[in-house]
This record gives structure tokens, C-alpha cells and sequence, in this order.
């Protein structure tokens, strides 16, 4: 069974790389961004998330604990060789130990909402084309505050330009009424909403432009 991690795993990206090209340069082993262009990577490993509460940073990829060396295919993606990745490779293991300890975490949250709002409806996962009627019905604009999709990426990019940090999140899809009040999951129930208005709003019913002129 392939490894479900390769395709943003940095080890396997190196060991493509020798793969091909036999050897580093003299220099050293090509930096992440000589990967990403020479095609051994993907552009979502180079992608990093940032939690907007905390402001902490990771990367998206998989850190290559090993890294591969010439001539030393014991070091290369053990995916490569026909092995199972649980058995010979630490980034699986750690990647698996990582997702099970995410997904516990998440069953605990979600559990002791349901203790605390009995009549919670249970969060599904908004398909695609829900996302996009949404956003097309509410012309990219908050419900809340009827701030602009494009508004809000200016003080988006003045925030970063000045402090290095970004404290305004965009756009995301709110609940008109809270699934912790039993709100549906249905397109009606959902609006366009920025994260600030989002964060204040938290489990409580607004109205439709109850936010405009306020920030």
C-alpha cells in the first residue's frame, strides 16, 4: 500500500532527487526551494499555515528526519524500495502518531460541545459548490458588517507590511443560527461572514447587517 504521505514528505523529495540526478551538488543538498522549481516537490509543501489566534506558523510538509544520502538507499523513502513505511519510516510513523492524537483530540472537543449543548446540530463538511453559492449570493461581501472580500485583503496586507504579522483573517462560512442552538446545515442557515465579526458572534443569532457602520 503506497504511503500516504509522500506526496508532501521532504524525504521523498530528496530521494527523487538522487534518484534521478545520482548525487548533491558540490555545494551541498539542494535547498527546498531548488526542489519545489526542479519539479521534486509540491507547491503545497512550501506552503505554510498560521493559526490567526496564536499566530503560530508550521509548514504543511512532512520535515524529513533522514535525510537521504548518495550511494545509501537505507536513508532513502522507504515507499521507493517496496517497504511498508510503518515498519521502516519515522516520518509515517510520526505523521500517523500525529493525525490519531489530532483526531482523539477533535472527538474529545466535539464531545463535551454535545454535553454542553444538548440540542447541538453535528458540523458536517460544506461541499464545494454550497461554498461557492454562498459566496456568489452574498456578492463576497460579510453578512455581519457588509464589509468587501477585497477590503478586507487591504488591511490584510497594510497589517503585514507594518508589524510583519497578519491579525485579519478573511472570509469564512458562518451559521446564522449556531449549530449549538440547533441551527441546520442547510444554505439557507449560512452566510458569508468576516473572522473578526465571525469571532464575536461566537454561539449567539445576528441579524443580517446588525454590524455595518461598527468598524
Amino acid at each position: 500500500m503506497p504511503c500516504e504521505f509522500c506526496g508532501k514528505c521532504w524525504r521523498h523529495s530528496y530521494s527523487l532527487y538522487l534518484q534521478r540526478k545520482g548525487d548533491y551538488p558540490s555545494e551541498g543538498p539542494p535547498d527546498r526551494m531548488s526542489l519545489l522549481l526542479d519539479g521534486f516537490a509540491t507547491s503545497d509543501m512550501a506552503r505554510t499555515k498560521t493559526d490567526p489566534k496564536t499566530g503560530k506558523t508550521w509548514s504543511c510538509g512532512v520535515y524529513a528526519q533522514t535525510l537521504p544520502q548518495p550511494g545509501d538507499t537505507s536513508t532513502w523513502c522507504p515507499d521507493m524500495q517496496g517497504l511498508p513505511p510503518a515498519d521502516y519510516c519515522n516520518e509515517y510513523r510520526k505523521e500517523v502518531a500525529y493525525k490519531q492524537k489530532y483526531d482523539k483530540y477533535r472527538a474529545a472537543k466535539m464531545q463535551q460541545q454535545y454535553e454542553r449543548f444538548p440540542n447541538m446540530t453535528r458540523r458536517v463538511a460544506i461541499p464545494k459548490s454550497v461554498r461557492q453559492y454562498v459566496w456568489r449570493r452574498d456578492k463576497f461581501s460579510c453578512a455581519y458588517c457588509s464589509r468587501h472580500y477585497a477590503d478586507l485583503k487591504d488591511i490584510q496586507m497594510q497589517t503585514r507590511e507594518g508589524d510583519g504579522k497578519s491579525r485579519v483573517s478573511l472570509m469564512v462560512i458562518d451559521h446564522m443560527i449556531p449549530l449549538a442552538q440547533g441551527g441546520s446545515n442547510t444554505e439557507d442557515n449560512m452566510v458569508l461572514c468576516c473572522y473578526e465579526c465571525n469571532s464575536l458572534k461566537r454561539a449567539n443569532v445576528w441579524q443580517r447587517g446588525c454590524r455595518v457602520g461598527m468598524v
